[in-house]
């Protein structure tokens, strides 16, 4: 399967999407980043405590 975004994404989108897949907290500038959306079948949090 192959996904396709026209959507500009960085590292601190990444980070955010990894701290929201796992219920973390968020980091520094990833606070105020948009979480990756749309590209992978998504459950939040995929881990819970």
């Amino acid at each position: 399967m192959h996904s396709r975004s026209t959507t500009s994404y960085n590292h601190y989108n990444l980070l955010r999407t990894i701290e929201d897949m796992y219920g973390l907290g968020h980091a520094g500038d990833s606070k105020s980043a948009s979480d990756i959306r749309g590209i992978w079948r998504w459950q939040t949090p995929i881990c819970s405590e």
